[in-house]
Parts: structure tokens; sequence; C-alpha cells
């Protein structure tokens, strides 16, 4: 079932509420230029065609592009709307993934934070299966190896050489971690940073 602004949704559902709207909120920082939508369909960093906030669905680019519409780009109402539609089906997606490995009910009990943390991979990276222990480690609410865990990074183009996606990381921290430190998880962050390199 799909989040529209607005609607009922049943409980399994994407729900409306100041949290959600929150993340997509943080969602729109990450995504497009100069943290807002590209009106105009555009090839992302992975060869993809995109437009709005991420959104690489082919009918709706093919659309835009033999319309001509892509020449003018879409509004920022638009770019929000498929948003929403892009993290709903991601949600429905994640959820029936959780089921397939068991942990639909672990998955359910999260936070919300929790949750759109995961869906944030889902929605950005395509399955979060690819990544076990960070998947795994957020099912467990086991908050030290997500913060071991979460980190991204990108290859550049030029020299091939793996770097880290520091501002990403760094947001990604700030939105969905930080404050599972600062009020009294089972270990703090420097707590756990020292674990590691006492366990090296």
């Amino acid at each position: 079932m799909y989040y529209i602004k607005g609607q009922q949704q049943d409980s399994a559902d994407l729900t409306y509420d100041d949290e959600f709207e929150d993340y997509v909120s943080w969602v729109k920082g990450q995504e497009g230029t100069s943290k807002g939508h590209v009106p105009h369909v555009y090839i992302d960093s992975a060869g993809v065609p995109t437009v709005g906030y991420g959104h690489t669905n082919k009918d709706t680019i093919n659309k835009l592009q033999f319309s001509g519409e892509s020449l003018h780009g879409i509004s920022e109402e638009e770019a929000d709307r498929l948003l929403r539609l892009d993290l709903s089906k991601n949600f429905d997606t994640l959820r029936q993934r959780m089921a397939n490995l068991g942990r639909l009910d672990d998955f359910d009990s999260l936070d919300p934070n929790a949750k759109y943390m995961m869906l944030d991979y889902e929605f950005n990276l395509g399955d979060i299966n690819k990544y076990p222990q960070m998947r795994d480690a957020i099912l467990d609410r086991d908050w030290g190896a997500v913060l071991y865990q979460f980190e991204r990074y990108y290859t550049d183009n030029k020299t091939g050489d793996s770097k880290v996606l520091e501002y990403r990381n760094q947001s990604t921290y700030d939105h969905f971690l930080s404050h599972r430190f600062e009020t009294g998880g089972s270990l703090t962050e420097e707590e756990y940073w020292e674990t590691q390199e006492s366990s090296e």
C-alpha cells in the first residue's frame, strides 16, 4: 500500500506523523543538488536517468523525455509526491524482505527512526540484504555494531579509489545514531570505540 500524505494507513504501512515528515525532510537534504530536487532528467553517479529526489522509474523518465517536459522539469509538489511513493514502495519491499528472513516481528517492533534507517538503505542502495551485518545490527538493536558498519563509500571516477562519503556519513550519524548514545544506550560512542581498539 502506498503512502499518500493525508490518507489513512494500515498499521504496517508508513504512517503520517512528525517522525516520517522529519525523515522525508532529511531525505530531501540528501538527494538532488544544492539540497533540493532536480526538476529535469539527469544522469546520476551510477549512470541511471533520474529526476526529482532520486526518482528513477523508467515510465516516469520516458514520459518526461518524450513529451519534452524534461526540458522544463517537474514541480516541487510532483517531486515530493514521487518521493513519497518511492519511499512507500521501498518500505513494502523492505517488510517483505524481513518476512522472508523470518524477522518481520523484529522489524515491526523497531522504533520509527530505526525503521527509517533501514528504509534509507533500501531506497538508496537497492537491497539492505547486501549489507547483512548492518541489517542484523539494527534488528538486534546493537547500536555499537551499527556505528561500526554504517559508513558509506564511493569510487572516485578519476582515480578508481574508494573514498568515504564524509557529508553523507556525518548526516546519517546525526539523524539516526547520535541520540542513541546521548540517551543511555548500552555503550557510549567512546566506550564502543575503546572496545574495538582493545579487541584488535
